[in-house]
């Protein structure tokens, strides 16, 4: 148990974020015995109360404990406090740290300032804290969580990082990607680098294509305004899907937490480049609460990427990704070469198969040939592990893993600014002139048949 006190200062403390995800995690490291001293804050402009922002969160709390402990209830909302600011009156911050002041005479509660807004309050927030210095305290260490996604480009992210580091340090910053918090994710650099199966070949001259998918099968709900600002490729291309890539082709680190895979990260997205590109939006988008009838806002997006260095070079990258596709699935999948038959030339084989599920049923498979009793043929087998069969489902959650890390100091699983500044690169130069419409339901736009074509491919 971490015996230091912290007090949690969320912006936009009645938004989906801070009850689905935020105070749900704080429940969860109470009930793992990973805080003890604690109090929350919760910043938005509407009427709210503490007791309110843990009860519309109750619902979320059950989806992770069916029974939650009343005692952790009522001390969660003991210990929580709604104040109803407005983000750009500075004289507000002001009550604030008075407020929290009042709470922590001493100082010595370390503070965490997570800001679970649009990345357009950032500056502003940014900049009252600097003014109110409420950040500044000479006792306790302070830090500061920034969700996703961070600018709209490599421009705006550089100025919003330039006001930013006028009170934050890059050790104090904690640039949120909730993928990277996944217990599955976490798998994929154990798997490479400490398996002997895979490390020697992991490279161009036996892997044959890398797919990543992180489809969804819902729409952009209440939150029209902000999606119709981002689309897909910047909402989870730049991020999400990027950094998965960054983290299953890097070259090995000299240690798989903190600096060193941070460093290899970035260097590998430097590397990064995008051959061929289709986006999509889907039927229906335009009619959605708070999206203008000319909104040109892609939904669905499908890259061919490569990656320019020794190890990768000629290795194709499939990234697809979209909102109201047939299903629901997030999934990596590593294809390898075929082996050159050692059998007569009509026992055929197929490439071996490496698949890491992040949704549903957590695990990975391996594809693997073995002889069809009775014929001279090849069938494929799958090799699997599931994760919550052997693990149990009570692993814990992402974003309790986030904050759990946040709290000790490791930034192993955050995003470093020049990773960021990379993976912007990347984008960037996407052209987004030709918006295809596409049916909800469906795997995308019919141009995707085209796009499959030309880039020879077939998704998994």
């Amino acid at each position: 148990m971490n015996t230091k006190g912290f007090i949690f200062i969320i912006f936009g403390a009645t938004g989906d974020l801070s009850k689905r995800k935020l105070i749900p995690a704080i429940y969860n490291l109470l009930k793992h015995g990973k805080l003890e001293k604690f109090h929350v804050f919760g910043i938005s402009r509407r009427p709210y109360s503490g007791e309110k922002m843990v009860d519309t969160a109750l619902e979320f709390i059950e989806k992770l404990d069916p029974e939650p402990d009343p005692g952790l209830i009522k001390r969660l909302k003991e210990n929580t406090t709604y104040f109803s600011a407005n983000f750009t009156h500075e004289q507000e911050f002001a009550q604030l740290k008075n407020a929290i002041d009042k709470l922590d005479k001493t100082a010595v509660y370390d503070r965490i300032f997570y800001l679970a807004t649009g990345s357009n309050h950032f500056d502003v927030i940014s900049g009252n804290l600097i003014k109110t210095e409420i950040a500044q305290q000479k006792n306790c260490k302070t830090k500061v969580v920034f969700e996703k996604p961070f600018g709209r480009d490599e421009k705006s992210s550089k100025k919003l990082n330039d006001v930013i580091s006028e009170t934050f340090t890059e050790e104090q910053t904690y640039r949120i990607d909730h993928y990277l918090g996944k217990e599955i994710v976490g798998t994929i650099s154990v798997l490479r680098f400490t398996n002997r199966i895979f490390e020697p070949i992991w490279n161009n001259a036996h892997i044959e294509s890398i797919q990543i998918k992180l489809d969804e099968n819902i729409g952009i709900s209440e939150r029209g305004a902000y999606y119709d600002t981002y689309g897909a490729v910047r909402d989870m291309v730049q991020n999400h899907m990027i950094q998965l890539l960054a983290l299953l082709t890097m070259e090995i680190p000299d240690s798989i937490t903190g600096k060193g895979l941070r460093d290899r990260k970035a260097q590998v997205i430097k590397d990064m480049v995008v051959r061929d590109a289709l986006l999509g939006q889907y039927r229906g988008y335009k009619q959605e609460k708070d999206i203008p009838q000319d909104s040109k806002t892609d939904t669905f997006a499908a890259l061919n990427l490569e990656i320019l260095n020794s190890r990768w070079a000629g290795v194709p990258v499939f990234l697809r990704t979209g909102k109201f596709l047939s299903k629901k699935e997030s999934k990596i999948t590593v294809k390898f070469k075929k082996v050159k038959c050692l059998f007569d030339d009509d026992y055929s084989t197929e490439g071996n198969i490496l698949e890491i599920r992040i949704f549903p049923d957590e695990g990975i498979s391996l594809y693997v040939n073995t002889k069809t009793p009775g014929e001279k043929r090849a069938t494929q087998v799958k090799l699997d592990f599931c994760y919550t069969c052997l693990f149990g489902e009570n692993t814990p959650e992402g974003y309790e893993n986030l904050l759990n890390d946040v709290i000790n100091g490791d930034q192993t699983t955050f995003t470093r600014f020049d990773e960021l500044q990379n993976a912007w690169k990347v984008v960037d130069p996407i052209e987004r002139i030709k918006i295809y419409p596409y049916e909800k339901g469906s795997d995308g736009p019919e141009e995707m048949a085209l796009f499959n074509e030309r880039n020879n491919l077939k998704w998994s």
